[in-house]
């Protein structure tokens, strides 16, 4: 059993159950021609999701562009479309057809407090979903900044950070 394969088994045994499963149903896989990211779906319209992620991931508006779901069996494509850009922060929303494997995320209205134990969902380097824990340990501008020490990899960009039941802080 490889190195990264433990990862992935030993990240979910660290994360609540109920949660990770809460918030695993609400994260995606951002894949353009590029490169590749996480994302969370914040909202469903008109048989639509609309994904939160990072602009950075993006070279230009017009790049191809799925969304990867984690269906325990298969992981299942499909296309995206670019929504909207952040213009002050590395924010982007994007555009898929809904499924009943997604769910919106249940975000939380109130400001994180230090040491609060927060996880976070990814999909670093492709593989994945990787759940890691931590705790806030500094926020900045009354809760619109904070840092957490749960580990980020590369290909985390654009995924979510939870508090301890479940809910969208960042």
């Amino acid at each position: 059993m490889g190195p990264l394969y433990r990862l992935f088994i030993a990240s979910f045994l660290l994360c609540s159950c109920n949660a990770t499963t809460r918030a695993l149903s609400s994260s995606v896989q951002v894949q353009t021609d590029v490169t590749t990211g996480s994302g969370v779906v914040v909202a469903e319209k008109n048989g639509s999701l609309y994904i939160l992620t990072s602009k950075h991931l993006f070279s230009g508006t017009n790049v191809p562009l799925n969304v990867y779901i984690n269906s325990h069996s298969f992981p299942e494509s499909r296309p995206a479309t670019i929504y909207a850009l952040g213009v002050e922060h590395d924010v982007a929303l994007i555009k898929t057809q809904a499924t009943p494997l997604l769910k919106p995320a249940t975000l939380e209205y109130g400001i994180p407090f230090e040491f609060e134990n927060v996880f976070t969902i990814g999909y670093p380097t492709g593989i994945g979903p990787i759940c890691t824990d931590g705790r806030v340990c500094f926020i900045r501008n009354v809760g619109i900044h904070f840092v957490s020490t749960a580990p980020a990899y590369v290909g985390n960009s654009g995924g979510g950070i939870f508090t301890s039941s479940g809910k969208l802080i960042g």
